[in-house]
């Protein structure tokens, strides 16, 4: 199927940090399922565009794709795993310095993961991580602080979303 073509040359784009290459395969997938009305996974796609603008440092873009995705997971596939798209969330709203909204993104995904996979969970770390950064990111500014510093030494690395099937 050719969606699937796009899509795997677009996750080996994402893999080689190709991420404006992977954006076009991604984006180039869109009209594809739409036409054959797939949109159960168009949240998959969604993620994953909005993780290659997070990897770009395009936190405004990445955080639409984001929400593109928390739409449409809702809408079409509202009984899939969400976890790692409410981490990516959690992770761009710390980069827009939305620190109160990347805590209640990341201890959704924490909960969705501790939920799905128990506390063995590979996300659960990261999460943990960035949920205590942000947490610590509330304090400073309710202190007057500069949070500039902190988030300048803070990379994330996003996840993306795989689909299953052919």
């Amino acid at each position: 199927k050719m969606e699937r073509a796009h899509y795997n040359m677009a996750i080996a784009y994402q893999c080689t940090a190709k991420f404006r290459k992977a954006i076009g395969q991604f984006k180039r997938m869109i009209p594809l399922l739409k036409k054959r009305a797939v949109y159960s996974e168009m949240h998959i796609i969604y993620n994953n565009i909005g993780g290659c603008y997070l990897s770009l440092d395009q936190y405004e873009e990445a955080r639409i794709w984001f929400d593109k995705s928390l739409d449409a997971h809702s809408r079409f596939d509202p009984t899939s795993p969400v976890g790692v798209l409410l981490m990516n969330i959690g992770m761009v709203s710390i980069k827009l310095h939305q620190f109160v909204e990347a805590v209640q993104f990341l201890e959704r995904a924490r909960d969705e993961f501790v939920s799905t996979q128990g506390m063995s969970s590979e996300y659960l770390e990261p999460i943990l991580n960035h949920l205590n950064f942000a947490k610590d990111m509330i304090k400073v500014v309710a202190e007057g602080g500069d949070t500039t510093q902190a988030l300048e030494t803070l990379h994330f690395k996003p996840m993306h979303s795989g689909i299953t099937g052919d």
